[in-house]
């Protein structure tokens, strides 16, 4: 689950300041600021939405390998 882009995605948000069990306490959370950390580079992502709900893949180079 990542942050929304659009205001459809914020709805997730929403529910989650009301009542965070209604999502089993899971929010959105940008992941490349956490993989740049641990020195990936290079990234491609692509946004998904699935009836409103945010998701991202993430692809990035670590070293001299593609994970």
């Amino acid at each position: 689950m990542t942050k929304g882009e659009r205001w459809l995605n914020q709805i997730y948000e929403g529910i989650y300041r009301l009542k965070p069990p209604l999502l089993a306490g899971c929010r959105g959370v940008m992941a490349k600021p956490f993989l740049e950390k641990i020195g990936f580079k290079e990234f491609h992502r692509e946004f998904i939405s699935q009836l409103g709900f945010p998701s991202e893949v993430l692809r990035g180079v670590k070293g001299n390998g593609l994970v």
